[in-house]
């Protein structure tokens, strides 16, 4: 049994490095778990790299070009994330700034976010939603 003495010097084992094979399994138990965007997933395998590092003689591993492949592999789909996040903000009664906000924070481009801007009609539903909220 280890006394609590113990427990409290005790160094905590630093993290493996990663080598492209396990930034590979990251990437896909990030995006398994989670709807994200490209920008989102790179920005998370970027700080998993610099936490842990990389395995020593390895060459760099290009982030970019495991992003890539799970778009291509239909694993990330910017525009159906936006879609779904921009009709889940109006349904709470978030007006246009907030979502185009939202949207512009998760890495999401411009020309997808000016096609899911509301229009009038879903901008008067959104405030009747937000005023029912605030009752």
């Amino acid at each position: 049994m280890v006394s609590s003495e113990t427990k409290k010097y005790r160094q905590k084992r630093p993290p493996k490095p990663l080598d492209e094979a396990a930034l590979n399994d990251l990437a896909l138990r990030y995006v398994a778990r989670f709807a994200t965007t490209s920008a989102k997933l790179e920005a998370f395998l970027l700080r998993k790299l610099r936490e842990r590092g990389v395995v020593d003689g390895s060459e760099p591993i290009d982030v970019s070009a495991i992003v890539q492949r799970l778009v291509e592999l239909k694993y990330i789909d910017n525009e159906a994330y936006a879609e779904a996040k921009a009709n889940g903000l109006l349904r709470r009664g978030y007006g246009a700034r907030r979502v185009e906000q939202t949207l512009r924070g998760a890495g999401i481009e411009a020309g997808i976010r000016d096609s899911l801007a509301p229009n009038e009609l879903s901008a008067r539903h959104a405030a009747l939603a937000m005023a029912r909220k605030k009752r």
